[in-house]
């Protein structure tokens, strides 16, 4: 449902082979793809845990650049405070 696929086994029998399989993709193509998995998992993920828990919300943490112990500190202040509002509303899936 999220276009998780599994890869196709390239042609590597013969160099011929090989050499056809990478003329058909280009590299960028290939990487493209490669670099799309995560996001297509992360999709999976929530779709199945929508299945188990209907009224789960989805919660982004904060990215951030932490320095120090006093960053680090208030950065899980903030969290926590983020996450403890959602669950007031029902499951949390933390992405």
């Amino acid at each position: 449902a999220v276009g998780l696929t599994p890869p196709a086994k390239p042609d590597v029998t013969t160099d011929e082979a090989l050499a056809d399989t990478l003329d058909r993709k280009s590299l960028s193509s290939a990487q493209a793809e490669i670099d799309a998995i995560a996001g297509r998992v992360n999709q999976a993920i929530e779709r199945a845990a929508r299945l188990l828990e209907p009224k789960v919300q989805t919660v982004t943490l904060e990215r951030a650049t932490l320095r120090d112990a006093a960053e680090v500190d208030g950065w899980i202040e903030r969290q926590k405070t983020t996450l403890l509002e959602k669950l007031a509303n029902g499951p949390v899936l933390v992405n």
